[in-house]
């Protein structure tokens, strides 16, 4: 291989006119110094050879970039000049050899890479110096393109890590342009199938296209949005997918394109909506529950002032649920709420709610209907609540009580609406059960009257208000003082003394009735202890106990620690429960019942003969005494009826072997008739009135000789 050698003029740079670069003729005002000055107008390096391999030309960029002295190029030394370049280039005989291959060929065009020593890459390309046939010699031209190199394989790297990161990616990756995906990786398109060409929007649920589309616009805008959005996405099965998508703004080949990144959600969605659905929905009947019922009534609400509609509500109660779930379990009672529901919903419209408030309490929204449409639909749904249900493998007919309200009217706001339902309800639950009652403005009076009176026994309680007075009770016969009963009565600030028969009632609905019995129960076992002593008669003191305190789990307890605190015999409390009582949840009651005697406490059963028991129950019952109520006993020496059914108590009574009290004795001939059928105990007004503890000791030891 012979040396390149490089010869050229030793003098300054020669014209156009001798490179032949204008074709032998020189431009009118042509000179060597504008020449040099177009070679260095260009950021390459340039030289001009001739065909031998002398040098004609170079500018000062060629220079730079080889780093040659000046004086190498000046002199002409070929030799210096190309170990200078030769000693720098990586491959020196690649390089040499391509020269040979150009010069063998000067019509052959070339573009090559060399690599530095330095790590500098330069691109080389040689031309033909002349036209085809009279090729004077050759240009090289000389560009640094190390910066560019660099960022082109930057660039190769990061695609190639970005594909990496993109096919190993558990999610999908997408790049789209001009709406057009242009890019999925390999989770997508399992996902999604070939989307590649597809519009991004093919794959997105209709029902979210079009806010997906607004992010899009948006963020062509420049505007700020949120970082990403839950879409609904279709995949290649047609099945609905949640996803989280963020798009980012990317340029991509010099235009502007969108980077998306979708991240599968669909389970966290589904155990979104599973949350949501138990915190709103009756956990028993997968009914609304209060919360989501009361949201659903205040945009109806809201609608019906808009529009000036109305709304419908009504309150459904289950008549004496608590029989079911005392006799037939609570499983059962949980099945009979279920189906309760289940038939409430099927009467009603779509767009009516029925909701579970609670225990055997239902409501219903009924949204656009007016009073008479109302009462339609309340009617269809007592007269569903009448037909019977299979419970517990039987057959068990109920009904239910309703209230209905309709707001505005009846209520501006949800609390007031469902106030006034809920008044109606209990009204007619009162008139009877299985009805349906209307709500009007003096109910709401009412129930006004009921709430003032419910803040005044808290009142009353807190400041003790409450006092107990006593009535006598002797043996018929022989006048003996044997007991007395304790009969609670409020005295008021204002000087006024009201009877239990004024608010017993709203004691036990509004659940006051624990703590106000509680203090009867430990008054009452004091105050007889103290009546013994100061007597010297071995008393027995009689107390009314009301169902919702035997239903407490603990009644045989505070029985027993009452009878500690006063220190008295278990012998000396009487407590006296209704028919009634007893036949709120038998089996319970009957129990509570057993363990109050196992502590040697006797029972009785108050007013007799105007309740339901019947004889297999006051067989079971764990009594010593019947009290005939004073309704038969007023009427004795005017109506027969009662006085057979006196009679008949009194005979049925010690048949059973029980004692017989008979009650609200006022009269001389009711005391004469009673005691004629065989009475054991006399109580009323004729033998003793009520009267405060102090005052009866004073009242009996005045009558003693």
């Amino acid at each position: 291989m012979r040396p390149v050698v490089w010869k050229g003029p030793s003098g300054p740079i020669p014209t156009r006119a001798e490179l032949g670069l204008d074709n032998g003729a020189a431009s009118p005002g042509t000179s060597t110094g504008l020449l040099a000055s177009i070679l260095n107008s260009t950021a390459d390096g340039l030289l001009v050879i001739d065909h031998a391999g002398k040098i004609l030309a170079w500018n000062d960029m060629f220079v730079s970039m080889w780093n040659l002295p000046r004086g190498v190029m000046e002199s002409r030394h070929d030799e210096a000049a190309i170990a200078a370049v030769l000693d720098q280039v990586s491959d020196a005989d690649a390089f040499l050899t391509r020269i040979h291959e150009l010069y063998a060929r000067p019509e052959k065009q070339s573009f090559e890479t060399i690599s530095l020593k330095d790590g500098r890459i330069f691109e080389r390309v040689s031309k033909p110096l002349g036209p085809r046939g009279d090729i004077k010699g050759r240009v090289w031209s000389f560009r640094d393109a190390t910066t560019r190199k660099a960022a082109e394989r930057s660039l190769r790297e990061s695609e190639m890590r970005f594909r990496a990161f993109a096919e190993g990616a558990a999610c999908a990756l997408l790049i789209y342009k001009d709406e057009t995906i242009v890019f999925a990786n390999k989770w997508a398109t399992d996902v999604f199938g070939e989307i590649l060409g597809q519009p991004f929007w093919v794959n997105i649920h209709p029902d979210d296209v079009e806010a997906a589309k607004a992010r899009g616009r948006k963020r062509s805008r420049g505007a700020t949005q949120d970082g990403h959005v839950d879409l609904r996405l279709i995949d290649r099965q047609g099945a609905v997918r949640w996803f989280e998508v963020t798009g980012t703004l990317i340029a991509l080949e010099g235009r502007a394109a969108v980077l998306v990144t979708a991240y599968e959600i669909t389970k966290r969605k589904e155990a979104e909506d599973r949350t949501r659905h138990v915190a709103f929905h009756d956990a028993l009947t997968d009914l609304p529950n209060r919360a989501l019922f009361v949201n659903r009534a205040e945009a109806a609400l809201a609608l019906a002032r808009r529009d000036e509609g109305t709304v419908g509500m009504i309150l459904l109660d289950i008549d004496r649920f608590k029989n079911v779930n005392d006799s037939l379990g609570r499983d059962a009672g949980d099945e009979l709420i279920r189906r309760s529901g289940e038939r409430l919903r099927e009467v009603l419209r779509g767009s009516d709610t029925v909701a579970r408030l609670g225990g055997d309490e239902f409501a219903v929204l009924l949204p656009g209907l007016g009073s008479d449409e109302t009462v339609f639909v309340a009617r269809k749904l007592i007269e569903a609540m009448r037909q019977p249900f299979l419970v517990a493998g039987r057959e068990l007919r109920v009904s239910a009580s309703l209230g209905l309200a309709v707001g505005p009217p009846d209520g501006e706001n949800v609390q007031t609406l469902v106030k006034s339902a809920d008044t109606a309800m209990y009204r007619a639950k009162d008139s009877g059960r299985d009805r349906l009652q209307l709500f009007d403005s003096t109910m709401n009076r009412a129930a006004i009257h009921l709430l003032e009176l419910e803040n005044e026994l808290h009142e009353g309680l807190a400041l003790d208000e409450f006092v107990l007075f006593y009535q006598p009770i002797v043996r018929a016969i022989t006048g003996e003082l044997c007991g007395v009963e304790a009969l609670i009565r409020w005295r008021r600030p204002d000087g006024s003394v009201r009877e239990p028969d004024s608010f017993v009632a709203v004691a036990e609905a509004t659940g006051l009735i624990q703590p106000l019995g509680l203090f009867v129960l430990r008054t009452a076992c004091r105050d007889i202890a103290h009546l013994r002593a100061a007597l010297h008669v071995p008393l027995r003191v009689s107390v009314n106990i009301s169902a919702a305190q035997i239903r407490e789990v603990n009644i045989a307890a505070l029985v027993a620690a009452s009878l500690r605190e006063a220190g008295i015999e278990a012998e000396a409390l009487e407590l006296e429960i209704t028919e009634s009582s007893a036949l709120q949840g038998q089996e319970r009651t009957l129990e509570a019942l057993r363990e109050i005697v196992a502590l040697g406490v006797s029972l009785s059963l108050d007013d007799f003969g105007t309740g339901y028991a019947s004889l297999d129950l006051l067989r079971r019952l764990p009594i010593k005494r019947i009290k005939i109520d004073r309704s038969f006993v007023q009427d004795v020496g005017s109506d027969k009826v009662d006085e057979a059914i006196a009679s008949a108590t009194i005979s049925l009574a010690h048949q059973l072997s029980l004692e017989v009290v008979g009650e609200g004795v006022e009269t001389a001939h009711q005391k004469e008739f009673l005691e004629a059928q065989g009475c054991d105990l006399l109580q009323g007004h004729l033998l003793g009135r009520p009267m405060p503890r102090d005052e009866l000791i004073r009242s009996l030891l005045s009558d003693r000789p």
